[in-house]
C-alpha cells in the first residue's frame, strides 16, 4: 500500500510538472518577428525626425551665415558712400563674388536708383536701393537678400 501511494504521489508530481510545462510556452517565432518589426518601425520614425531636425538646423545656420555675409558687404558699400560719394555706388563697382570659404557662398550686389516708393526705377531721384544677394547650393530657397536705401543728401 505504501508503494502504491508513493507511485501515485510521484505520478501526480509528474503530471503537475507536465501540466506546468505545457502551460509555459515563452516567446514564439511570430511574437519575436512582430516585436522586432514594431521596434524597427519606431526607430525608423525616430531617425526620420532626427534627420529632419538636423536638416532644418543646417538651413538655419546657412541663413545666418549668408545674412552675415550680405550685411558685411552692405557695410563696405556704406563706407564707400562716405569716402567715395553717392555717384560711386553703382552695380558695376561691385562684381559678383564667389566666397571660397567653408560654405561656398556667392554674393551679388544690385544697385538701383529708385523713386519715393523705393520700388520703381527712377534716374536722378537721389535715392539708391542696394540689394545684396547671397546664395548657396542649387535650390532657389537657398538664397538671402539684404537691402538698404542710400540717399544723396549733400
Amino acid at each position: 500500500m505504501a508503494i502504491a501511494l508513493i507511485e501515485k504521489r510521484i505520478g501526480m508530481e509528474k503530471g503537475i510538472k507536465m501540466n506546468v510545462l505545457k502551460n509555459q510556452k515563452g516567446f514564439g517565432f511570430l511574437e519575436t518577428v512582430l516585436t522586432v518589426t514594431l521596434l524597427s518601425v519606431a526607430l525608423l520614425g525616430g531617425m526620420t525626425v532626427m534627420q529632419n531636425a538636423v536638416a532644418k538646423s543646417v538651413t538655419g545656420d546657412m541663413n545666418t551665415i549668408a545674412t552675415e555675409a550680405a550685411s558685411e558687404k552692405l557695410e563696405l558699400i556704406m563706407a564707400d558712400l562716405n569716402f567715395s560719394g553717392y555717384d560711386e555706388i553703382v552695380t558695376e563697382n561691385y562684381p559678383s563674388e564667389d566666397l571660397q570659404d567653408l560654405y561656398s557662398l556667392t554674393r551679388q550686389v544690385i544697385v538701383t536708383e529708385v523713386g519715393q516708393d523705393l520700388q520703381t526705377a527712377q534716374a536722378g531721384s537721389g535715392l539708391k536701393r542696394v540689394d545684396v544677394y547671397v546664395s548657396w547650393g542649387d535650390n532657389a530657397s537657398q538664397r538671402v537678400k539684404v537691402s538698404t536705401v542710400m540717399a544723396d543728401y549733400q
